[in-house]
């Protein structure tokens, strides 16, 4: 079985949009697509989420869903074109190259009105030059004044010939909206109700003066009846942009808020379920259920659920789990088909490199002890999710301590396991005789302290039966399939 280096995008049906629909997405996309169809346009609708929440395959699907209702939709991937100078442009190209296609699938009236009303906004796009472009940009932060008072403005500011620009600049736009308008009458279902909507993806990921341009063009440039834009954005790392640009001082909330007129935030996912799927699309399952000694296939439950303990909080984002994980999948998939594996060792060991990358680069390099790495680690997880996952944190918790047994001495788990580590020490103290005697009720305390000790005993024992996978075997398969294989080196 073969893995691939990017997973593939999650599959969007056009008869079933959401048939793999992982992240439970589909009421939200049902109710936007509602408040769409209620919209008459012009209208900006932002799609705010975190990095990494999944707003990629929620736009593809209300995309499907959208068009299975009959309702034109243009999208655009904003970042494949942050390399121009002019936003205006390559949303206009986009828009005029994409609805020109749909003539085909409309009558001969539509179909001619659709090319007449090309023609003349690809004329105004042929036409428009960066400079003209940037003058009308120059006086939207205005917005909200009379014309007149902009025009004014600009004659006390600036020569005639920038003047004359900015006219220019207005005409040729007012020229395009009027093409525009007519392609939206066109192509709509709805003849009485014309409704063209265009998505925007990706912005968080451009230059921030290409993104704070594009939210200009489409707010002021292609404000037409009947056209809504959807934009995705991380709210949050966009007003980092925005701050970039015009100071740390600035209100960039307050200034994104200008440019959108309804604000929809993506839901929190099933997280547990999204970790186990991509545990599956990465080839993991695969490679645990056809080790040599059988041994994976009996850890995968485990591997499953400690991963969908840490990675499945808020703390971390999908994005970043996917990508941790993504990596053990290549981990294992570089090993031999008849490698002995120990797959929890490594799971442990990237869900630390994940969570806190410079613990991670101390412990492997013996600078920090496993109850440092437990201290750093487990205050990542809330109060509840310690109760809830006590079990996998027990686990985690032992994997680090088995780990450090073999990185002070070098050898495989199975040989002396009776070496004491710093967390050894804290649990044993925890889990001593009088633990829960006399009468008194055992502690949660000590009875996570205990059950992280005897699954201590449980990996040495196991550990027997294992040619061996070391600890810094372990180490180095996950360092070679990253870039930092430095920083491990130096910290040893």
């Amino acid at each position: 079985m073969r893995t691939r280096i990017k997973p593939n995008d999650i599959d969007v049906p056009r008869d079933n949009p959401f048939q793999y629909d992982t992240l439970d997405r589909k009421e939200s996309v049902k109710i936007l697509a509602r408040l769409i169809a209620s919209m008459e346009g012009p209208a900006v609708l932002g799609i705010d989420a975190d990095w990494g929440n999944g707003k990629t395959t929620f736009l593809r699907m209300l995309q499907r869903f959208l068009e299975n209702g009959a309702v034109p939709v243009v999208s655009f991937n904003a970042w494949e074109s942050d390399y121009v100078s002019d936003p205006f442009t390559a949303i206009a190209t986009e828009l005029t190259d994409r609805l020109g296609k749909r003539a085909d699938a409309t009558d001969q009236k539509a179909r001619d009105r659709i090319e007449a009303g090309l023609q003349r906004a690809k004329a105004v796009i042929r036409a428009r030059t960066p400079a003209i472009v940037q003058s009308l940009l120059a006086a939207l932060p205005v917005v909200g004044k009379p014309l007149g008072e902009i025009v004014d403005g600009l004659r006390d500011s600036y020569v005639d010939e920038r003047v004359s620009a900015y006219r220019d600049a207005r005409k040729s736009v007012e020229e395009f909206k009027v093409a525009l308008q007519d392609i939206a009458d066109a192509v709509s279902a709805d003849r009485e109700h014309a409704l063209l909507v265009v998505i925007i993806d990706e912005l968080d990921r451009c230059r921030p003066s290409y993104a704070v341009e594009l939210l200009e063009v489409a707010k002021h440039l292609f404000s037409v009846d009947g056209v809504v834009f959807v934009i995705a954005v991380n709210r949050g790392e966009l007003a980092h942009s925005v701050q970039a640009l015009y100071g740390s001082g600035f209100d960039a909330r307050g200034y994104l808020g200008r440019f959108f007129d309804v604000d929809f935030r993506l839901p929190d996912p099933d997280r547990s379920r999204f970790v186990k799927e991509l545990i599956e699309a990465v080839g993991i399952r695969a490679y645990l259920g056809r080790a040599a000694d059988r041994s994976g296939a009996g850890e995968l439950s485990t591997l499953e659920s400690l991963l969908a303990c840490f990675f499945g909080e808020p703390v971390v984002s999908l994005r970043t789990a996917a990508r941790a994980i993504h990596h053990l999948g290549m981990v294992y998939a570089a090993l031999a088909d008849k490698r002995l594996v120990l797959g929890t060792t490594t799971a442990a060991l990237v869900t630390l490199r994940t969570l806190d990358r410079e613990l991670y680069y101390r412990f492997v390099g013996g600078r920090a002890s496993d109850a440092d790495v437990v201290d750093g680690i487990v205050e990542h997880l809330g109060e509840n999710a310690r109760v809830e996952h006590e079990r996998e944190i027990a686990a985690f918790e032992a994997w680090i301590i088995a780990s450090q047994q073999e990185r002070d001495r070098g050898d495989s788990y199975g040989f002396g396991g009776s070496a004491h580590t710093p967390l050894m020490h804290r649990y044993t103290a925890l889990a001593g005789d009088d633990a829960g005697k006399g009468g008194r009720p055992e502690r949660q305390d000590e009875r996570h302290a205990r059950e992280v000790l005897n699954l201590v005993d449980v990996i040495h024992r196991d550990s027997r039966n294992y040619e061996g996978t070391k600890f810094e075997a372990t180490v180095q398969r996950i360092e070679l399939l990253s870039p930092e294989l430095g920083e491990w080196r130096s910290a040893s």
